[in-house]
């Protein structure tokens, strides 16, 4: 009895500080080195089903329709690792081909062209299998360098373009006026995604706006919290870009592990920024205020479909291109829905951060318990003490 009743001693402390550890994802632990921390992978299944409806008394012929795929995606940079590793299971009807975006290949959009008879449906369905990870940037300021500006991705990501005008003069002002007390890139940028967090109020919007007008009206929904935040950092020649996909309002926070479907979810955008030699961070500035951390870090539940504003293949341009865009030869009465599943296979790899203060407190509990309880005898603990000497 006593025995056990030692044992006990020394595993409740370790339960304890194993369940209640002493990071959390909603801030980050303060770091003057540089990490990329993966605190979680999620493993899911997504069906995605888009409906097309005539509801006409004739038959819709020359029905064209883009459908963008939830690809396999990484950061690039030193700390180069998987965020989003994604397999197709099953696309129904077959699409008659797929198709590259010219102004960013890794944009795979599929093609589909067909007809539907009056008062009838044609129903595309995806299904995905996809690893995804949580990623939290630490990356200190001081080991941010400067720009190559002769290289492709800053002469390409720090230009003005469709919604985000960042050669506009009200955009530079503000960005020279946020910025005028820090040089630092990095600390430039939280100065931005705070500024637009904090101060554009949402309110949905039923056309794409743009920085400009989000600026002037101090409103708007995720493309505009976006577009003004990227126009922000490349008028400071920062280079940014538009992420657009599906989000899941982050519910590995208050599910229980297992299976567990999902259906809460949403059209989004949030946006990318470039530091040299650490690639791109992820930046939310639309969940700047959600109560979680999005500066420099991506939940498993932002479902990437397409990496850039505008989008351009064969007979096909579109700007903030998500998911899917449509084209019908003639008239007719179309209409279409969706509808997305995310059934949680399993929740692994959990890893925590942990200060060296914690740390150090953790090992000093262990040793007192052992210590009392009679695990580590006087003799060995005494030992121990002169071997480190």
């Amino acid at each position: 009895m006593v025995n056990g009743f030692k044992y006990l001693l020394v595993f409740l402390p370790i339960m304890f500080l194993t369940l209640f550890p002493a990071s959390s994802i909603q801030q980050p632990p303060d770091s003057s080195e540089s990490a990329v921390i993966s605190y979680y992978e999620v493993n899911y299944t997504v069906t995605f089903n888009i409906t097309f409806i005539n509801i006409g008394p004739s038959t819709i012929s020359g029905l064209e329709i883009w459908v963008s795929v939830i690809g396999n995606r990484t950061y690039g940079g030193l700390y180069d690792a998987p965020v989003q590793d994604s397999y197709i299971i099953s696309i129904t009807p077959t699409p008659a081909s797929t198709l590259r975006d010219v102004n960013n290949l890794d944009n795979e959009i599929l093609y589909f062209n067909t007809s539907i008879p009056a008062n009838s449906t044609y129903m595309i369905t995806m299904i995905y299998n996809i690893s995804s990870f949580e990623k939290i940037w630490l990356i200190s300021p001081s080991l941010i360098e400067n720009y190559n500006t002769s290289s492709e991705i800053y002469l390409n990501y720090t230009k003005p373009e469709n919604f985000i005008e960042s050669d506009n003069p009200l955009i530079i002002s503000v960005a020279r006026q946020l910025a005028s007390d820090v040089e630092n890139p990095l600390l430039i940028v939280q100065k931005f995604y705070e500024w637009v967090s904090s101060n554009i109020q949402y309110q949905i919007q039923t056309d794409e706006r743009g920085a400009l007008w989000a600026l002037e009206n101090m409103v708007g929904d995720c493309s505009e919290y976006s577009d003004l935040f990227i126009a922000l950092c490349r008028a400071y020649g920062i280079p940014a870009r538009k992420v657009l996909g599906w989000a899941f309002s982050d519910p590995v926070n208050y599910m229980a592990l297992g299976s567990y479907q999902y259906h809460n979810y949403s059209a989004h955008a949030w946006a990318e920024v470039y530091f040299e030699e650490y690639g791109w961070m992820a930046f939310d500035p639309t969940w700047g205020n959600s109560g979680y951390y999005y500066f420099g870090r991506m939940d498993p539940f932002h479902l990437v479909t397409i990496v850039g504003q505008n989008v351009s293949t064969t007979d096909f341009e579109a700007s903030e291109f998500s998911f899917i865009g449509y084209r019908v030869n003639g008239t007719g009465d179309l209409s279409y829905s969706t509808d997305i599943s995310l059934d949680i296979i399993k929740i692994s790899s959990i890893t925590e951060s942990y200060s060296l203060e914690y740390a150090s407190l953790v090992i000093v509990v262990l040793v007192v318990i052992l210590f009392i309880t009679g695990v580590v005898s006087k003799r060995t603990f005494k030992k121990s003490l002169r071997s480190v000497k």
